[in-house]
Order: structure tokens, then C-alpha cells, then sequence
């Protein structure tokens, strides 16, 4: 441990993020010092509250572990393995949600099967912690790689907006999956009525090049409201057919003028090739 930072320091963080509970912004504070911290101390007290037999406990253990280490200090392993125990038997919704976003942070990509089991919550907030969890970088040739997309599809046409919106920029950006069936799933977004899932939609199809999105970017670039995924998904496209709506956007539309001239100039000169600029956004 850090001879710097006394032991007593540490346990009273611990003790004053108990007492206040993980929906405190102040317990907030005293997690992300602690995660700050990230000695082997501190694994082994949070490592000990996750196998509390309260159930607060095992949320602020879990909470901590979910981003503690760093490249000095690599917790990854230990944390996956305290996740393991866990998630066998854990049936507290505060606690499943601070596990999801622990395997998210941690890649704890042995977890997955019960992502793909929790998906079917009743619970929103667990399903839409799960869109955004996914799909942990796994590679198409991973055997859990089909059954994760099925589930980002699944999650993509859920009844809750913000469960729609991640599942979608999941599919959209956080995967390269090419295949039909992601592309089926994004066009069924194109039209959403909620505007983030619509916007992830649109520029997932211009980065796979799919020019079935074509009159609905169109439509969207034509609209009182326009994002900056839209005018991305333009620039990627490079479509001399979406100049116009681009041109008339440029009249008030000051969201960020840079993006708005470069889509401008591919789809006036469109030589770059559809589909060219893939990488995804940070």
C-alpha cells in the first residue's frame, strides 16, 4: 500500500461510503478515492464486502472493484473472479446492476452467459445496463459473439427508449458486424420515434455502407431537427443525392460547422468510396 495513504484513511472511506448507501453523491466520492487509491488494501476490503450477507455491502464492494487498478496495479483477474462467485447466485437488482457495469469495466467476458440471461429483466434499468455492457469486444469468431447480437437485436426493439438507443449504438458502432441480420435490425431503427436510437441507426448503416438508409438520412437531414450523427453518416456516405439537404442544413444549422463543411465536401466530391470511414467513435 501506498505509504502515503494510511490504512485508518482508507477504512474510513470505507465506512463512511457504507453508512450512506451507493445512491449517495457524497458515498460517490469517497468510491471513486477508493478506486483512486486501488491497493491491494482496498481489493481485499471491497473484495470482503461482496460476500456481505448485505446486500448494500455487496453493491458498494462490487462498485468499487468495478474500475479499481490500473495498468501499475491490474485487478482484472481477482475482479473477475469475486464477479464469478457472484453472479451464480446474486438476486438483488442494486447488486446485478453494479455486476453488470463491474464486467463491463473489468471485460469480464466469462460473465457473459448471465448478461445474455439478465437481458430478459423485467427490471428497465437492467436491460439498459446490459445494452451498454455489451458486446465486451468480443471477436465474430467467439462462440458467444452470435448470441450476444441476438440479444443487442432483442434489446434494440424494447419497449423503453434509452434500452432501444444503447442496444442500437452497440450494435451500430460497437461492433463491426456486417451481416444482414445487423443491418435488418439497424434499417428498423431508421424510423424510430425516439431521436438518439434513429441517429445511432443512420450512421451504423453508413458505416456498413448500406444504401437502403439513403432517403431516410435524407429525410432526417431535411428535418427541424438535426444531429451530428446524421451529418456523420452523410460524410461516410459521400452521396451526391444528400448535397442538397446538406446545403439547406448549412443555412442554421450551428451545431458544429466544421463537420457540417466536410460532409459538404464529400458528397460534393464523391470519390472516396461509400462506407470508407468506419472506425467508430470514441
Amino acid at each position: 500500500m501506498n505509504s502515503k495513504i494510511p490504512m485508518n484513511y482508507v477504512e474510513t472511506l470505507f465506512t463512511r461510503a457504507a453508512a450512506l448507501g451507493t445512491d449517495s453523491d457524497e458515498a460517490w466520492s469517497h468510491i471513486e478515492e477508493l478506486r483512486k487509491i486501488g491497493s491491494e488494501e482496498v481489493f481485499g476490503i471491497a473484495s470482503n464486502l461482496c460476500r456481505s450477507p448485505k446486500a448494500q455491502e455487496r453493491s458498494l464492494g462490487v462498485c468499487i472493484l468495478a474500475q479499481i487498478g490500473g495498468a501499475d496495479v491490474p485487478f482484472q483477474k481477482q475482479v473477475s473472479e469475486v464477479v464469478g462467485e457472484l453472479i451464480e447466485n446474486e438476486q438483488d437488482d442494486d447488486v446485478v446492476t453494479s455486476l453488470i457495469s463491474a464486467i463491463s469495466f473489468q471485460n469480464v467476458t466469462s460473465a457473459i452467459p448471465w448478461l445474455i440471461e439478465k437481458a430478459s429483466s423485467d427490471e428497465e434499468d437492467i436491460r439498459w445496463r446490459i445494452a451498454w455492457a455489451l458486446p465486451l469486444g468480443l471477436a465474430q469468431n467467439d462462440p458467444w459473439h452470435d448470441k450476444t447480437i441476438a440479444t443487442l437485436i432483442r434489446l434494440s426493439q424494447d419497449d423503453e427508449p434509452r434500452v432501444r438507443d444503447w442496444a442500437t449504438f452497440s450494435l451500430a458502432t460497437q461492433t463491426d458486424d456486417c451481416r444482414e441480420i445487423v443491418a435488418n435490425a439497424l434499417l428498423d431503427r431508421v424510423d424510430d420515434s425516439d431521436f438518439d436510437t434513429r441517429s445511432e441507426a443512420l450512421r451504423g448503416l453508413a458505416r456498413r455502407a448500406d444504401l437502403r438508409v439513403t432517403p431516410y438520412l435524407r429525410d432526417e437531414l431535411s428535418s427541424d431537427r438535426v444531429g451530428e450523427l446524421a451529418v456523420e453518416a452523410a460524410e461516410i456516405l459521400a452521396l451526391p443525392e444528400l448535397l442538397s439537404p446538406l446545403k439547406q442544413l448549412s443555412k442554421w444549422w450551428d451545431v458544429d460547422a466544421e463537420l457540417l463543411a466536410n460532409a459538404i465536401k464529400a458528397c460534393s466530391s464523391p470519390t472516396v468510396g461509400l462506407g470508407d470511414s468506419q472506425t467508430p467513435r470514441a
